[in-house]
């Protein structure tokens, strides 16, 4: 009788979904979400289409599986300690890390770091929600239809922006987290008025 092989893990699917997902990063970081293009990042990952598709059916799907960085079943997060290892890494984290010290020096940027971390946190987000809200006659809605995103993603990625805004330790720290730095760069083309 004939043994069959045992199959190996999933590891060609799993460095396929990383190689996707460290592509559409760096579209995200090239063109905004407004800029986003499936096709872009197929074509730079050496992928079809369909096989983006069949994973995550949505563009938004995908931007937010590229922000959480959760390629191949991991739910990590991009940070400053793994951007050691991979120099290429470094290089992206470096530039977001900069987008992030811009926006971070802005009025806006100001202002949410004086917020203090703690339990009040998702209560002042509320309330910051809501004051721009009346200010801007739903500033999400705008978002997301000058980056071409759901309200729902445009809703964490301002989150996500005021976490980061709000967890920094100081001048010249780095972003708790890549999503904040990208979002922050999202972030960058709005203008919140009074």
């Amino acid at each position: 009788m004939i043994e069959k092989k045992k199959r190996r893990p999933h590891r060609r699917r799993d460095f396929v979904v990383d190689k996707i997902l460290r592509h559409a990063l760096r579209e995200l970081t090239a063109r905004g979400g407004g800029g986003f293009r499936v096709e872009n990042v197929a074509k730079a990952a050496e992928v079809n289409k369909t096989t983006i598709y069949r994973r995550w059916p949505t563009k938004d799907q995908l931007i937010r599986a590229a922000l959480s960085g959760g390629g191949a079943g991991k739910d990590q997060v991009f940070a400053p300690k793994e951007a050691g290892s991979r120099p290429e890494a470094k290089r992206e984290f470096i530039a977001l890390s900069e987008q992030y010290g811009a926006w971070a020096s802005s009025e806006v940027g100001k202002s949410f770091s004086q917020l203090e971390a703690g339990p009040k946190l998702a209560a002042a987000l509320r309330q910051m929600m809501n004051e721009w809200r009346r200010a801007r006659r739903e500033p999400l809605k705008s978002f997301a239809r000058t980056y071409g995103v759901s309200r729902g993603l445009a809703q964490e990625i301002f989150v996500d922006a005021w976490e980061g805004a709000l967890l920094r330790k100081g001048p010249g720290a780095q972003p708790p987290k890549a999503t904040a730095a990208l979002a922050d760069l999202l972030l960058g083309g709005i203008t919140f008025r009074k």
